[in-house]
């Protein structure tokens, strides 16, 4: 068993269609080559079972309404009192009427797995942008909203290790446009603000990094993708002190392979000291 030096909580982020839960997946896979015990998480979403399957990932898959059930039962003792409870009209109207309730909730979730499995990785995949940002400002309303009492002390220590950068880590995945990476710094300084600190931005599916670009003669290469190569290369030196890592475009022929690929990117990264 390898000695983790890694965060143990990874939160995968970015717009769709930039290639983040592959990313999240491959960061898995490099993870459970390592020997290290990982779980992969896509916060109250359905995982796609049979490409986890595929690559021996294990999930760890939560809803709003059993991580509610499992946090009641920790403070009542009781599986009976917590489904009563979750049956009331209350529960119900705070998770329509405040969706980042149950976001927090499910983020507490999260945090007690770690805590119960001091061996544990898990790499949450974010659906969007947005809802990272809501989830961990969640947290902070809550607290706010409430004063005191015993769900304010929890949320005290749910920041305790959120804002710890050896032990979570937050990384939004990228394309090489400028709008891209703007938006992406956006939602960096917005998630900084609210003291979690260890936020890194990741750029994929580069062509010009590609392999199977490498040593193309340029008179082979389309005026679009030369065109578009040209821009991902000012925008990666325009942006560079911003840019933790970098990952090339890569084509498959499935997301499995994808997937298997990008985890040997992620070993060269580590080798380069460019890992989480």
């Amino acid at each position: 068993m390898s000695t983790s030096v890694h965060p143990r909580l990874i939160f995968v982020t970015g717009k769709g269609g930039v290639g983040k839960t592959s990313m999240a997946l491959s960061l898995c896979l490099h993870l459970k080559q390592k020997g290290l015990e990982v779980k992969y998480n896509c916060f109250d979403q359905i995982p796609e079972h049979d490409i986890c399957r595929a690559l021996e990932i294990d999930v760890l898959e939560l809803s709003h309404t059993k991580s509610a059930e499992a946090y009641i039962v920790k403070k009542l003792g009781s599986q009976t009192l917590a489904r009563w409870v979750m049956k009331t009209p209350f529960f119900s109207a705070l998770f329509s009427m405040l969706p980042g309730f149950g976001m927090m909730i499910v983020l507490g979730h999260i945090l007690d797995h770690l805590e119960q499995n001091p061996n544990l990785h898990l790499v949450v995949d974010s659906p969007s942008s947005g809802h990272a940002l809501t989830m961990l400002e969640s947290t902070h309303n809550f607290k706010e909203m409430f004063g005191k009492g015993k769900l304010v002390e929890d949320i005290g220590k749910m920041h305790a290790v959120l804002n710890d950068p050896s032990r979570v880590a937050m990384t939004i995945v990228s394309l090489p446009t400028e709008m891209a990476l703007q938006e992406g710094l956006e939602l960096e300084k917005s998630i900084k603000e609210l003291n979690f600190t260890n936020v890194k931005i990741l750029l994929n599916d580069i062509y010009h990094l590609s392999q199977e670009l490498q040593g193309c003669h340029t008179e082979f290469i389309p005026s679009f993708l030369e065109s578009k190569i040209a821009g991902e290369k000012e925008v990666s030196e325009q942006y560079k002190e911003s840019i933790f890592s970098r990952f090339p475009h890569i084509s498959k022929d499935s997301q499995v392979e994808l997937v298997q690929e990008l985890s040997t990117q992620w070993k060269e990264h580590e080798q380069q000291g460019g890992l989480i």
